[in-house]
């Protein structure tokens, strides 16, 4: 069963905006806790803090985004969005929530 919050595109842009980008970490956490209520495996978003180390973060963030989200593209894709353009990757994947979250 799909359990994630849909979230309005608009208000993450404003919210973005006025934390100077700080947001998109609570952003990771609330969609971490949701994925790994659905079955993932994420670990902890503390590895968030750790260079180098946050990209096994990214990666089994973007594997579960594959396998419960969006499967039309490899967990690489998403893993590459997440850590060239990660303001970008915030709002498409969003996006993808919010459209997995008005079918169900």
């Amino acid at each position: 069963m799909f359990k994630m919050q849909k979230r309005s595109l608009g208000s993450l842009a404003l919210w973005m905006l006025c934390t100077l980008g700080l947001y998109q970490v609570y952003w990771l956490v609330k969609t971490k806790d949701e994925l790994n209520a659905m079955g993932a495996k994420i670990p902890t978003a503390w590895l968030l803090i750790i260079p180098f180390v946050n990209f096994y973060f990214f990666y089994r963030y973007s594997q579960a985004f594959t396998k419960y989200v969006n499967r039309d593209n490899p967990p690489l894709a998403y893993f590459a969005l997440l850590m060239v353009l990660p303001w970008i990757a915030t709002f498409i994947f969003q996006d993808y929530i919010n459209k997995r979250a008005a079918k169900k």
